[in-house]
């Protein structure tokens, strides 16, 4: 395993030995990363994320927590996902979270998808096997397998 420098790895990851872990990366705690997997300069991964076998996530990436991603995909540069639809965090009253709004719906990315740069995919999204992202679309709805979608928010291209 390659892990650049100033990276932080919480406790209680578990991580492939021959993933490469690029410089500034902060991977939460519970994560799970694949066999050959890339996470490039400046990722972010929040708690309890799964990455599978062969997936690249390239600079600038946000992934929230929970997210799942498949094997053999393709995550560009400055790609968000969220796992709440929660506009705010309450301060102090944790135990009583869902009073707040918020409800932990993390996406689900599954094997072979391949996201453009600046996507957004909001809570509870799938993004079925082999469909793919266009550059800039914010993924509202669950997509269908080997279709392309684009534009915000995104939509299948015919």
């Amino acid at each position: 395993m390659y892990v650049g420098r100033d990276s932080i790895i919480d406790e209680s990851c578990e991580i492939a030995d021959d993933v490469w872990i690029g410089n500034w990366v902060h991977i939460r705690y519970g994560a799970k990363i694949g066999s050959k997997s890339e996470l490039r300069d400046h990722v972010f991964l929040g708690p309890e994320v799964t990455i599978g076998k062969n997936s690249r996530i390239y600079q600038f990436c946000n992934i929230g927590m929970g997210t799942t991603i498949g094997d053999d995909c393709f995550i560009a540069v400055g790609t968000y996902t969220a796992d709440d639809k929660a506009l705010t965090w309450p301060e102090k009253d944790y135990e009583n979270y869902r009073e707040y709004g918020y409800e932990k719906r993390p996406p689900v990315i599954e094997d072979k998808v391949r996201v453009g740069m600046g996507v957004r995919i909001l809570p509870g999204v799938i993004l079925r096997e082999g469909c793919r992202i266009g550059m800039g679309a914010v993924v509202t709805k669950s997509t269908e397998p080997w279709k392309t979608y684009a534009g915000v928010p995104a939509r299948e291209m015919k």
